[in-house]
């Protein structure tokens, strides 16, 4: 259980035992520098409660039966090189939920689901094999070219949500929240009269490399 706290592994992570559970809460996060492997059972839940994060630089092994993972609101399972799912696994991004695979997806096992739902967001960069089209979207998006969901993108930040809103005044607010960044300097917010000339009026800087972070 990581609640409000964080565990760095500076190698693999070996979960591979029957009925390994792992709850992340109330903000907290687990990188993995290396591989993962998740065990028969083993149920993860990222972020369900308070939001979380969890970073895997290798691979991400849940081939084995029934490896439930759950992502929640603000909260983010990014894998740094392939994704193998099992037989009976079921990976479920909810609403502000973020998936990021930046290796191959081997959706293959029989009964082997991965659904994103309404607001959640999935970026495979890889190859998909995923031959009985069980990587879908709850909002009917096509996810077989790996960009699934709301939030799909290829630059060094993943934006999870975005939204503009101006008071009585005409004073404009603007509030986004990242999933994730890398290298990232900031952001330079513009203003246009036509929607087709831009000047920068502002500079919110970014936070480099990190999961989630939210501005104003």
């Amino acid at each position: 259980l990581m609640d409000d706290s964080d565990m760095d592994v500076g190698g693999s992570f070996d979960n591979s035992n029957d009925n390994g559970d792992i709850v992340i809460s109330n903000g907290g996060s687990i990188d993995v520098v290396d591989d993962f492997d998740n065990g028969k059972n083993g149920t993860i839940d990222i972020g369900n409660t308070g939001g979380g994060s969890m970073t895997v630089g290798g691979d991400f092994d849940n081939s084995k039966d029934n490896g439930d993972i759950t992502i929640g609101d603000n909260s983010l399972l990014d894998v740094g090189d392939d994704f193998e799912n099992g037989k009976d696994a079921d990976v479920v991004v909810n609403d502000g939920g973020g998936l990021i695979i930046d290796g191959d997806l081997d959706n293959t096992s029989d009964n082997a689901d991965i659904l994103i739902k309404s607001g959640g967001a999935a970026n495979v960069k890889g190859t998909i094999d995923d031959p009985n089209d069980n990587f879908v979207s709850e909002d009917g998006d096509d996810c077989s070219d790996g960009c699934c969901g709301s939030g799909c993108m290829t630059l060094p930040v993943e934006l999870l949500s975005f939204s503009a809103t101006i008071d009585n005044a005409h004073m404009v607010t603007l509030e986004w929240a990242t999933a994730s960044e890398k290298n990232n300097d900031g952001f330079n917010i513009e203003i246009s009269e036509d929607g087709s000339d831009f000047s920068s009026i502002g500079f919110v800087k970014g936070n480099g490399t990190s999961n989630y972070n939210e501005y104003q």
